[in-house]
C-alpha cells in the first residue's frame, strides 16, 4: 500500500518524516461562477453530509464547472465531469474544499 499523501476523505497525511504540504484548497462556496475547480477534500465532521456527498459522486479528485453561486440562499450549483448538475445548500457548499483546476470551461 506504500504510504499515501491523502486519506480517503482528502485530508493529507504527514511524510514519513512527519512533514505535511502546503494546502492551497479553499471552500466551493467561495468559488464564482464559470470557474472550473477540482475537489480536493471533503470535511467528515458530518457522516450524513459524507454520505450524500459520496452517493453523488462528489468526492475528491472529481472536476466540477461552478455554474451558479446565489447570494440570496448561498446555494452553488456546479456541474460534474459526467455533465450532472447538482444544487448545493450552503452546508454542504461549506463541506467541499477545492482547488482551480486551468484548462476551458464548457458552456
Amino acid at each position: 500500500m506504500g504510504h499515501p499523501d491523502h486519506d480517503p476523505h482528502g485530508d493529507r497525511i504527514p511524510s514519513a518524516e512527519g512533514t505535511l504540504e502546503p494546502d492551497d484548497s479553499f471552500l466551493l462556496s467561495e468559488t464564482e461562477a464559470g470557474q472550473r475547480v477540482l475537489i480536493s477534500k471533503v470535511s467528515d465532521e458530518d457522516a450524513s453530509m459524507l454520505d450524500y456527498l459520496g452517493g453523488h459522486g462528489l468526492v475528491p479528485g472529481r472536476t466540477l464547472i461552478v455554474r451558479e453561486i446565489r447570494s440570496l440562499d448561498s446555494v452553488v450549483t456546479v456541474e460534474d465531469e459526467d455533465g450532472e448538475s447538482h444544487s448545493l445548500g450552503g452546508p454542504l457548499a461549506r463541506s467541499i474544499f477545492v482547488r482551480e483546476e486551468p484548462g476551458p470551461t464548457s458552456t
